[in-house]
């Protein structure tokens, strides 16, 4: 007992750390939209390249959030309820109301999938990577004051329901792309593209609905996926050798969790595609209205210190409902 007592001391005093950190958050401001990325702490050609991508025109009236490991620090949070705040206001919705989100998982079920059934994954809390689902909710929800309601949806299986999805994006707030495989996501997009199409974007587009994604999510976002890491799903129905399309989102390709170690593959890639592309670190994200920008705090820690006490709670044998009421007092107590 009191090696765990040690640790969640070791643990509380590491994000304490974090929080005092001299880390400079940048993005709170609405009115700096620069599109010169700011440095990272290492020396970065391919980042410095990111302007030619962040200066395309975009639509100014559409609201979108790129990031690479979610909403894993105050600037992307508060950016997140600007952008609630400002889309409610131009849809006359009352800022009081609690907050609708769609959710799309299919990125998050890969090994699970891997075969001609799609029912192959019953439900959502048997998807492997269920605690980082819950996880992510957890570090989107937590920066709102109003109260959630999530609507969950797997595009790729066979008992998707299109009017009740219809449904729940028309009265949504914000379209939310998981991370985990960019391949997979896309294949199950194209199972639904006429509800992608004809439905979400058009909505995104006219300012109807904030667009949050995280790491392959974000990927998908751009016009071309290729420079996801992972399975191409060879040989199974989401099978897309020689199909890397994103969903265009973007005027450009996004390279999330960006490193030192990603530099020379980076170059090479852009040299090959002759693309743009913008490569942004884990704590950071890109906000599209009129243009891009990086907003955030790069190789930001924190997400860590979280992932490492909701993972604790549910490894000393709590049950799912007690290791997310464990989780979700965590970040109340240690996090706001």
């Amino acid at each position: 007992m009191w090696m765990i007592g040690f640790c969640a001391t070791l643990l509380v005093a590491s994000v304490a750390a974090v929080r005092t950190s001299d880390h400079v958050e940048y993005g709170n401001s609405t009115d700096n939209m620069t599109v010169v990325p700011p440095p990272l702490p290492f020396k970065s050609e391919m980042r410095n390249k990111s302007s030619e991508c962040l200066s395309q025109s975009v639509p100014e009236s559409q609201f979108i959030l790129n990031t690479a490991d979610g909403l894993s620090n105050r600037a992307l949070g508060d950016r997140l309820v600007h952008l609630l705040k400002n889309m409610r206001n131009a849809t006359n919705k009352s800022e009081h109301e609690k907050v609708r989100i769609v959710g799309i998982w299919d990125s998050r079920v890969t090994t699970r999938a891997k075969d001609d059934d799609a029912k192959s994954v019953a439900t959502l809390a048997e998807i492997q990577g269920f605690f980082i689902v819950e996880n992510e909710k957890a570090r989107l929800d937590r920066w709102l004051s109003q109260p959630t309601e999530w609507y969950d949806i797997l595009l790729h299986r066979e008992d998707f329901d299109e009017p009740a999805a219809i449904k729940a994006v028309e009265e949504a707030d914000i379209f939310y792309i998981a991370g985990g495989s960019a391949y997979f996501l896309m294949a199950a997009f194209e199972r639904r593209w006429s509800f992608w199409e004809q439905t979400v974007l058009p909505k995104i587009r006219g300012g109807q609905l904030i667009h949050v994604s995280e790491s392959a999510g974000s990927i998908a976002s751009g016009t071309h996926i290729g420079i996801a890491r992972g399975s191409r799903g060879a040989g199974y129905w989401w099978d897309r050798t020689g199909k890397e399309n994103g969903l265009g989102l973007v005027p450009g390709i996004l390279r999330p969790h960006y490193d030192k170690d990603l530099e020379p593959a980076l170059a090479e890639y852009v040299e090959q595609m002759q693309a743009k592309v913008v490569p942004y670190a884990n704590g950071e994200g890109v906000e599209w209205a009129g243009h891009g920008r990086i907003i955030g705090r790069p190789n930001d820690k924190m997400d860590e210190a979280m992932e490492a006490a909701f993972f604790a709670k549910w490894a000393m044998g709590r049950s799912i409902a007690d290791a997310k009421r464990a989780y979700q007092t965590f970040l109340k107590d240690k996090l706001s």
